[in-house]
């Protein structure tokens, strides 16, 4: 059978940082030669901290488009678009979109071709909400952005007189997404971890659980959940219920009450770490007594039938006190000054569940609802670190926990450290 044209296109990401731009620039130069304009447009200053989506035709580059994702965005020059997207900066705008083909048929599936691979992009990567302009030349492109569900929401003219039409895209949008025909694309992610090492953790498995059932419970239809034993279904472990579950906020004094069961439960929740990731647990007996004895921490406790403890967390704004977890306050002072000045940025140091209950996600649950609650009533942030072989759920548990409570919750991955191990092949 021949080859359909979208059969013949292949997308390949290139980063402005380390990555070689030459292809870009050739192509841009390509399109001002054909369209008679000057050239002073080939390199942008936002060139450097872009990804730019280079589309080839039989390994013939034929179409590009530049992927702005820090802010301010280039469009926030003639726009204020908090009223549309708050500070987040969770947004990106779309630059240079250049297609080069005589053929308008074959223009259009190039286009979208490397709209959908630039948002299967954006989807992964937890964005909100893409921005693009459209020059007057080009406004027969605007109705085929609609078609994929972009909003208009202003147009002005730029430093060159040319008449402007903006618009933006909510990629976390599920209806937007089926006309992107990538619904599924995160759920299709999350069921690839299936297949990985990190699911020999229970707490991944009911994660994983909860992420891809439809009714929020966790647990599906069947009222099965995964015992400890081997990962595999079993009904003898009866799921913990809502109602036989409280939270605590303790003071100094509560808290330090039940060092020791607490410390026990620590233990015990990351004593199996060395067999799956790459981490090491961050308090000692005796700096645990001392985070539960100081005011400056948080300490979120949570019961069964109110009186057992079962699980905790902690959490801090005073981002020295969070050092213990290996953080460096620095980054996140320089990243969020507006948060950190005000005392409004907590980083999690540990939060944990007793492995008898880990057959259910209720408990996480429940100690999750209750710390959103206080971040929230707070008008905070809060930041954390998880392993990748371990939690790397939950992110999505915890935007997931945030929808069901009514509180739109969003987040993104602000750097990572990734863990490498080498030797002589020769001595396997």
């Amino acid at each position: 059978m021949p080859r359909t044209v979208e059969d013949q296109i292949v997308v390949k990401r290139l980063d402005g940082k380390q990555d070689d731009l030459t292809e870009v620039f050739n192509l841009r130069a390509r399109f001002h030669q054909e369209q008679s304009s000057p050239f002073n447009q080939l390199l942008e200053k936002y060139d450097k901290y872009s990804l730019h989506f280079l589309a080839f035709k039989n390994t013939k580059p034929i179409g590009v488009i530049t992927l702005v994702m820090r802010r301010p965005l280039p469009l926030e020059e003639f726009f204020n678009i908090n009223r549309i997207c708050g500070n987040t900066l969770n947004i990106c705008e779309a630059k240079k979109f250049i297609v080069l083909s005589e053929d308008k048929e074959e223009a259009r599936d190039i286009s979208l071709r490397l709209i959908l691979e630039m948002c299967k992009y954006l989807v992964s990567q937890n964005c909100l909400k893409m921005f693009i302009t459209v020059s007057k030349s080009k406004e027969k492109n605007v109705d085929m952005y609609k078609d994929l569900g972009f909003k208009e929401f202003g147009r002005f003219i730029d430093p060159e007189h040319k008449q402007i039409t903006a618009l933006y895209l909510d990629i976390d949008n599920l209806t937007n997404l089926r006309r992107l025909g990538i619904e599924n694309l995160q759920i299709q992610a999350i069921e690839g971890i299936k297949d990985t090492g990190f699911t020999r953790d229970i707490m991944s498995k009911i994660f994983l659980e909860y992420l891809t059932s439809g009714n929020g419970n966790g647990h599906g239809k069947s009222k099965e959940h995964f015992s400890s034993a081997g990962g595999k279904k079993s009904r003898a472990h009866a799921a913990v219920r809502e109602d036989q579950l409280s939270v605590e906020i303790a003071d100094a004094g509560s808290a330090s009450a039940h060092l020791e069961v607490m410390w026990k439960l620590y233990q015990d929740s990351f004593g199996k770490l060395k067999e799956c990731a790459q981490l090491q647990m961050c308090y000692s007996k005796a700096q645990l007594k001392e985070a539960l004895a100081d005011e400056q921490v948080t300490k979120f406790i949570l019961f069964k039938e109110r009186s057992e403890v079962v699980g905790f967390s902690l959490i801090t704004n005073n981002l020295e006190l969070a050092t213990v977890a290996y953080m460096n306050p620095s980054f996140y002072e320089d990243r969020y000054p507006n948060f950190a000045l005000k005392h409004r940025l907590y980083y999690v140091t540990t939060i944990c569940i007793a492995p008898e209950l880990s057959s259910s996600i209720m408990p996480i649950k429940v100690l999750l609802k209750r710390m959103i609650e206080y971040v929230t009533k707070r008008k905070a942030m809060v930041a954390f670190d998880v392993s990748e072989n371990k939690n790397i759920l939950l992110p999505l548990v915890i935007k997931k926990v945030g929808q069901e409570m009514g509180k739109p919750i969003t987040h993104q991955e602000c750097d990572s450290q990734v863990y490498w191990e080498c030797h002589d092949i020769r001595h396997e």
